[in-house]
Order: C-alpha cells, then structure tokens, then sequence
C-alpha cells in the first residue's frame, strides 16, 4: 500500500461555515466530481482524463492535494507553470497544513516524501533515483520530452498525473507531456488549471 492509499481513511468533508473551517463549496462539488469520473470505470485503462472547472481564488490547490488521497495514488507526478509556483506546491504537499487546518485530513497520519524536481532528467537513472518519493514537483523545462535531452520516465513510476495550470496544455512543451507520461497513469490522469482542474 502507498502512504496515500493507507491514509485514505483520514481524509474528512467538513463544510466551511462562518464560524468553523472547512471545505468551500466548490472545493467540495470539485472533489467529489473527481471521485465520482474515476470510478466509472472497473477497467482503469478505459478512464479519459477529466476537467473540473473551479473559480480562480476557490481553492484548486487543496483539492489538487486531497484528489491524491481520495485517489488512493501511489506515486504522483504534478508539473507547474513556475518555479515559484513548484515550490509552493512541492511546500504544500510536504506539509499537508493546508488540509489538515481545516479538518479535511485528521489524526497522525505520518510522514511522506515529496521531491521538487529542479533539474533535467536526461537518463533512465535520474528517474531511477525518484522511486522513493510519494510526490514529485517539477516544471515542464525539467521534464518535457520537447527537449531533445529529457528522457520520459518508467512507465511504472507515476500512477497519477497532475497539471497545474493546465490553460499552458496548447504549448508544445505541455502538449508534449501528456502525450508522452499519460501511459504511465495506468490507475489516473488529471491535471489542474488556474481556473479549473483537470482530471
């Protein structure tokens, strides 16, 4: 079992009201609707990435992180348009606060490790060395296949695909991305965008 997939059971849908934290209403449709397009299927193979379209402030980075828990991933890979913005996530993900503040992750559920991916991967080995990470954060410039020196990765290291952003998917060096690493998420692809998620 993954750290996610063990931690499922801690994941909590507390409703924000004006005196309690909790999850916004478009956090709560957002997560649920991707609950509910990736068990549609009993062959994983067969599932078509999903979009989930949020207003731009509602939230999408908190239910980008708990989508990964109600997904039971093992291993995620989440690109970002910015360094700035991998760093926040890759932050985020590590420390989890942004759910656990408001009640929709509860008890101790341990440690993980998250990877942000700040170079290129020019060989199998550089992807090799990840294996030990839950969650990697990178930037397309390390990791998209339009540049002639990056290579993909094991088709069996990633099982769930996240973009954050995805309005940049028309750049070849995105369109390339998913073109290329959506063979790995054999159980889920999904991708967020400033304005919405994709999944």
């Amino acid at each position: 079992m993954s750290y996610f997939e063990d931690n499922y059971s801690s994941v909590r849908y507390p409703i924000s009201t004006e005196s309690s934290a909790g999850l916004r209403r478009a956090q709560i449709g957002a997560i649920h609707a991707i609950a509910s397009h990736f068990t549609r299927h009993s062959d994983p193979a067969s599932i078509d990435p999903a979009i989930v379209v949020m207003p731009t402030g509602s939230g999408k980075t908190a239910v980008l992180i708990l989508s990964v828990f109600v997904l039971k991933a093992k291993k995620v890979l989440v690109v970002t348009p910015s360094r700035l913005v991998r760093e926040q996530v890759a932050k985020h993900f590590q420390s989890l606060d942004m759910l656990k503040n408001i009640g929709a992750l509860v008890g101790d559920i341990g440690e993980h490790k998250v990877y942000l991916l700040d170079s290129k991967r020019t060989s199998k080995l550089d992807w090799e060395n990840l294996r030990e990470y839950d969650v990697v954060v990178s930037t397309p410039n390390c990791i998209s296949p339009k540049y002639k020196d990056i290579v993909k990765p094991p088709g069996d290291l990633f099982d769930l695909l996240l973009i954050d952003e995805g309005h940049h998917m028309p750049a070849k060096t995105w369109s390339t991305i998913l073109a290329a690493y959506v063979h790995f998420t054999t159980s889920h692809s999904s991708a967020l965008d400033r304005g919405g998620l994709w999944l």
